[in-house]
């Protein structure tokens, strides 16, 4: 559970946590009316503008506006500014009179410090349960929400903005004649006008922070004003879409954002219409998210159309989820809407998405369930209320489908044909949500109770977005397994805000770790190598497009070489012994590719080089020989070589490979796994060989 796993951080990390609480903050609804009050100060929108050119986008300090007396900048999060904008908007129409430097100064520097305050008055529960519990292990929470409230509202972004942009089209698709009826627009239209508005944006900002001189605060709001002359020119769009498009992310009065849990207008309708012929923008992210979220809130208050949109939101999923498993499988490998029936013919399971290679298998089931408004406010019987109907229904779905592929008496049917396949000895489960779930990490901590079976490893609980990143970058069925596994091994002993952390961690680092290692606190800041690359992948700019670790580093290297000879192929004992070797850390890896260099050079000239290392506390192992014998010959030779060697350290398996020794390139492979006997004969050999 999180709780006793945050525990083991120690007293050090409590009396950290007490010197930031140390002067109480006020209670969270006095700290809502101060902002309230602040917010409707005349010329606040002017905070707002400065808040999100500062901390939205890459401006230099010395281009922003001054603030007076000012060396401590508190920066703010987006869901910070979007609850400044509701609060802008939450009562009687927006005062733009242009405040004095000196009430823009005090505007700014009262916002961060209440901001700051009510970060500190939220967290104050979760961290006051941490310290009770480390004084008194008898102590246990009185409410999750506590925790999870904290993350909600300040815990990172699920997707990156091209991805909402890009999925946005797949999930509509269906739709887009309800779109089109109703609302005046097509999905490709939104798309492109939305487009439109964020480039506008970016050549305003461009074009101030160009100019070589401070921006006057006075200015500011120019900076995120978008004409509807201007969108016309650019967008080629008629006036009428365009306007039609506009309303529809457009806030109007924001009446029922009474505290910080409430329902808040600026995350959903994100533009300020200034008049007819022109609106504000100040987080260009929230418009884009809203783009991918909100047409599903119109559609289902068309009670006619309401079967139909939960009936392609379930589609969409699972196509999307489909596809992006076929960047790293050949389509004879995945399969959607998998039928598990018994003897009798009986459906007894259903599988969304099913991946087949080796003996692995990938159980794969999409849910569209979101996390709603009261789970937000921290009602911890309707968080686990929401997380039972997105997550903990289909992870039990998925046990349940486990248990029959393990069992070769039922059959697998897709599109009413039998799928053929080898028997099944590792299954992974993966549960995937369509849209940001806030604090999903801790929620799958917390909530989620994990059952032992064997073969059957922990699931992986992620949401679309990450699975996009994930196939991206691991494009090799070996590779993508193995993260698979070590995550699901491992996974337990990190602690990180979200997947994308862990996984950026894993392609610096490799996710592994030795038994001396309890737990691990992985920073955020991880997460950077994956936002580097993969704009340079998404969005066509120079740079590196695989973070520098463990897809690079063996790179040139034989080891590098052995490995990619062995994710190219889907048999069994390759795949396994592929797995086996990902699991080596920086220092084995570097070691097993000098023994490697060592026997080819030797049976260069001694026509046979031979090395063998025990692995995971001499569970397993490898021998690997190199030499260019004839084949019955060469494999007789290496069985028997990884026979004893498992045999003298009582290993449950042994592995063994065979190099050519002019190019070292893997001849064939073997796997020994033969329960362990006494045997007087094989130790006499042993005995005799001094093996």
């Amino acid at each position: 559970m999180i709780v006793e796993q945050l525990k083991i951080l120690g007293r050090k990390l409590i009396k950290l946590l007490k010197v930031f609480l140390m002067k109480s903050p006020r209670s969270e609804n006095k700290i809502f009316k101060a902002l309230t009050d602040l917010c409707r100060t005349p010329g606040y929108i002017y905070a707002i503008a400065y808040f999100s050119l500062r901390d939205n986008f890459s401006v230099p300090l010395d281009v922003l506006p001054n603030i007076e007396d000012h060396s401590n900048r508190e920066m703010l999060l987006r869901t910070e500014i979007s609850t400044l904008t509701g609060l802008l908007c939450s009562k009687s129409d927006i005062d733009y009179s242009l405040p004095s430097g000196a009430k823009f100064s005090f505007m700014v520097k009262e916002t961060e410090s209440l901001m700051k305050e009510m970060h500190s008055s939220i967290a104050s529960p979760m961290f006051s349960h941490l310290a009770l519990e480390n004084e008194n292990s008898n102590k246990k929470i009185s409410s999750f929400g506590d925790f999870l409230r904290e993350g909600i509202f300040y815990g990172p972004e699920s997707a990156y903005n091209f991805q909402y942009l890009d999925i946005f089209m797949e999930k509509y698709k269906s739709d887009d004649e309800w779109l089109k009826k109703n609302m005046g627009f097509s999905i490709s239209d939104a798309q492109k006008i939305i487009e439109c508005i964020l480039n506008i944006q970016e050549e305003n900002i461009s074009e101030a922070i160009n100019r070589n001189h401070r921006i006057e605060y006075k200015n500011l709001l120019s900076i995120f004003s978008v004409s509807i002359d201007n969108l016309i020119a650019t967008s080629g769009f008629d006036k009428n879409v365009i306007q039609k498009l506009i309303k529809s992310f457009a806030m109007s009065k924001n009446e029922y954002f009474i505290t910080l849990s409430d329902y808040n207008a600026a995350n959903t309708h994100p533009l300020i219409e200034f008049d007819s012929e022109m609106f504000y923008l100040f987080q260009s992210y929230t418009l884009i998210e809203s783009l991918y979220e909100s047409p599903f809130y119109w559609m289902i208050k068309d009670k006619n159309y309401k079967d139909t949109l939960c009936k392609n939101r379930g589609s969409f999923t699972e196509e999307i989820a489909e596809n992006f498993l076929k960047r790293v499988f050949d389509e004879k490998n995945v399969f959607k809407n998998v039928k598990i029936k018994n003897q009798k013919d009986d459906v007894v399971g259903e599988i969304d998405v099913l991946v087949l290679y080796a003996d692995k298998a990938i159980i794969l089931q999409a849910k569209s369930k979101r996390l709603t408004i009261e789970a937000r406010k921290g009602n911890d019987g309707i968080i686990k209320d929401d997380f039972k109907k997105g997550i903990g229904d289909a992870y039990d779905q998925s046990l349940s489908c486990a248990r029959y592929l393990k069992d070769e008496s039922y059959i697998l049917i897709n599109a009413n044909n039998i799928l053929s396949h080898n028997k099944i000895n590792d299954i992974f489960i993966m549960c995937v949500v369509c849209d940001h779930y806030p604090a999903l990490s801790a929620q799958v901590r917390q909530l989620l109770t994990i059952q032992k079976n064997e073969n059957v490893f922990p699931p992986l609980i992620i949401d679309i977005f990450f699975l996009d990143i994930l196939t991206e970058f691991l494009r090799s069925p070996l590779y993508f397994l193995s993260y698979l596994q070590i995550r699901s091994q491992f996974g337990e002993r990190f602690i990180a805000t979200n997947e994308l952390t862990l996984f950026a961690y894993h392609l610096k680092r490799n996710l592994w770790l030795g038994s001396e290692v309890q737990m691990a606190l992985i920073d955020q800041s991880f997460t950077s190598y994956i936002d580097k690359a993969i704009v340079v992948r998404r969005c066509a700019t120079s740079g590196e497009d695989t973070p520098e670790g463990i897809l690079t580093k063996y790179t040139g290297m034989k080891v590098g070489e052995l490995i990619d000879s062995l994710s190219n192929c889907d048999n069994v004992i390759a795949i396994n012994l592929g797995m086996l070797l990902l699991r080596f850390g920086e220092d084995a890896m570097v070691g097993f590719n000098s023994a490697l260099n060592h026997i080819i050079e030797l049976a260069s000239t001694n026509e046979h080089g031979d090395f063998s290392l025990p692995v995971d506390d001499f569970e397993t192992g490898i021998t690997v020989h190199c030499n260019n014998r004839l084949d019955s010959e060469a494999q007789s030779m290496l069985a028997q070589h990884c026979m004893l060697k498992k045999y003298k350290l009582k290993a449950s398996s042994w592995y063994g490979i065979c190099l050519d020794s002019k190019e070292g390139s893997i001849r064939f492979c073997l796997e020994y796994n033969e329960l362990w006997k006494e045997s007087e004969e094989i130790d006499a050999i042993i005995k005799k060989f001094n093996l």
